[in-house]
């Protein structure tokens, strides 16, 4: 890479001028270490706009309607920019690079959930490529993490939980929970997936039948001391509960006894206290 590229980019990060950078990957599309270097550079911007779902959430329960809309405005000009369509086109050049993956689903799953209908278009359009890059490199605990934090995000909308199904994404999410068992990260993720996907009662049986509780519940003994890890598999178990068939197979897999350690383990996750509680009176055949 050319010194007068590497200080344009450079220039462009320090002044967030996004188009600056689409420019250049667009002029040097063939090029992995541009490429990289770019969609490095989209990555810290967009992490400083992160829409990710965790903030999100807590900008909704404060009900910051200005930090809302400020990250709303910052992801819809990542998107008119053209840096979304210009990461899909990098990922798609360079299907082998496993950097230039990790970095196209990272910018992704930095936008996260967006109210701007333009931003969840792009979301959607991104599916096909990010699942591409998860079944390409399986192996590789980066693509995964990214890519699942993305698919997360992607089926935060009713509209979008059977799309993401039908393209692969259960099966690409229950994939990586079983590859990447001892990382962390994949694993939160890969259950945050799970847990938007679980709302559409499809997708309830479907991960069910690919041995998705099992998976879940495997998960959280590995990690039994990660907050994120089983307040996603806890929701994700009580998603999958509200389908009465589903009960027996969360009573046979001993879903309760886990269930319990996670209420007792964390006290302070309101989340695990109310759905925990709530499950396991469904599977005990107590609830109201």
């Amino acid at each position: 890479m050319s010194q007068a590229i590497r200080e344009k980019l450079a220039a462009a990060g320090k002044s967030r001028d996004i188009k600056g950078v689409v420019e250049v990957m667009k002029e040097n599309m063939e090029d992995a270490e541009v490429i990289y270097v770019s969609l490095s550079v989209l990555v810290a911007l967009s992490h400083n706009m992160s829409h990710d779902c965790d903030i999100y959430q807590k900008m909704l329960e404060n009900d910051d309607k200005e930090g809302i809309a400020k990250l709303n405005d910052d992801c819809k000009q990542m998107v008119e920019s053209g840096a979304l369509d210009a990461a899909i086109e990098a990922a798609e050049t360079h299907q082998a690079d496993a950097s230039v993956q990790e970095l196209m689903c990272r910018i992704l799953f930095h936008l996260g959930r967006s109210d701007e209908a333009a931003v969840g278009a792009a979301l959607k359009k991104s599916l096909s490529t990010i699942l591409a890059a998860m079944r390409t490199h399986q192996q590789h605990a980066g693509v995964q993490l990214c890519g699942c934090g993305a698919l997360r995000n992607i089926a935060v909308g009713s509209e979008h939980k059977g799309l993401v199904a039908s393209k692969g994404g259960i099966d690409s999410a229950l994939a990586a929970l079983l590859l990447h068992r001892a990382h962390a990260g994949v694993q939160e993720q890969a259950c945050g997936a799970l847990r938007n996907l679980a709302g559409n009662a499809w997708n309830k049986t479907k991960i069910a039948s690919l041995l998705g509780i099992e998976a879940v519940l495997g998960a959280m003994k590995e990690h039994s001391g990660h907050a994120g890890i089983q307040e996603n598999g806890t929701v994700v178990l009580y998603s999958l509960a509200l389908d009465a068939s589903l009960l027996n197979n969360l009573r046979s897999c001993g879903a309760a006894e886990v269930i319990m350690s996670a209420v007792q383990a964390h006290t302070g996750v309101p989340k695990i206290q109310e759905r925990g509680g709530q499950l396991i009176a469904m599977i005990r055949g107590d609830a109201e």
